[in-house]
């Protein structure tokens, strides 16, 4: 929890009885309005005017402000599970439809990777268009985690991402940090401040043979927000373009320019 500024001290000796919560009290010195602010107008010197303003200026948090989503779709094979970006053209496309499909009962089907893929919005899965396969996972992602081991950041499901981003707002509209959050599988993260948050697995699941506390399952890393992880995100797909008989370029364009590339 943060300590009010009262708390921290640093506030000029020239005003001990001003309550930071209620600005609009002053200290009684006189019967008179004037007689009662004027005591504080003449003993405030321009140093410790400036070191009030700067404690009050400190004691305001910074105001919140909505994470930006970001769609992921996934990429399963006999050993691996990978999260890959759309790009930026896609995801917005994605956002729009997903914001305007809430009330609506049928299913929305917005065309991706240069419409090779088709994205069911509501059922959140992702459809091969000309040739055959398996359905894909499509997530709107807010949080991420990333393990000791872990090369990339996974992004959380959208229902823990939810309760995350409500946490979040929380501590951030009243100031108030270390909130912790309990999952029903035990998992716990903790928002230690705006940049240093963590998730942590219940000892019960650790490896009994480990012996000491440096080699216990440390906490994941957890972020807010694709613009806080490395991930390469194009802005627009990938075509390959084939410039003679046997020679062929990858290019990521938006698909509006895609029109301007000629087969050869």
């Amino acid at each position: 929890m943060s300590q009010s500024p009262g708390e921290e001290g640093g506030l000029p000796q020239a005003v001990p009885n001003i309550n930071l919560d209620n600005p609009t009290q002053t200290v009684a010195t006189g019967d008179t309005p004037e007689e009662q602010v004027s005591p504080v107008v003449d003993e405030a010197s321009p140093s410790s005017t400036f070191s009030f303003e700067m404690l009050d200026m400190e004691s305001v948090p910074a105001p919140y402000q909505e994470v930006q989503p970001h769609w992921f779709f996934c990429r399963r094979s006999d050993d691996n599970t990978s999260w890959l970006p759309f790009s930026r053209e896609d995801s917005d496309k994605l956002e729009n439809a997903c914001n305007t499909v809430k009330d609506q009962e049928d299913e929305v089907v917005i065309a991706v990777e240069g419409e090779r893929y088709d994205v069911h919005v509501k059922e959140r899965k992702r459809y091969a268009v000309y040739w055959e396969q398996g359905p894909t996972e499509v997530r709107r992602c807010t949080w991420f985690y990333k393990g000791d081991k872990d090369t990339i950041f996974l992004p959380y499901p959208e229902d823990v991402s939810k309760s995350l981003e409500e946490a979040y707002m929380i501590a951030v509209t009243l100031n108030e940090w270390k909130r912790k959050l309990e999952f029903s599988n035990g998992e716990t993260v903790i928002l230690h401040n705006p940049k240093l948050i963590m998730q942590y697995q219940p000892i019960g699941l650790q490896d009994d043979w480990v012996s000491s506390p440096s080699e216990q399952t440390r906490p994941q890393t957890v972020k807010r927000g694709v613009n806080n992880i490395s991930v390469e995100i194009p802005d627009g797909m990938c075509v390959c373009v084939c410039m003679c008989m046997c020679v062929c370029v990858c290019v990521c364009v938006p698909v509006r320019n895609i029109l301007e590339y000629k087969l050869i």
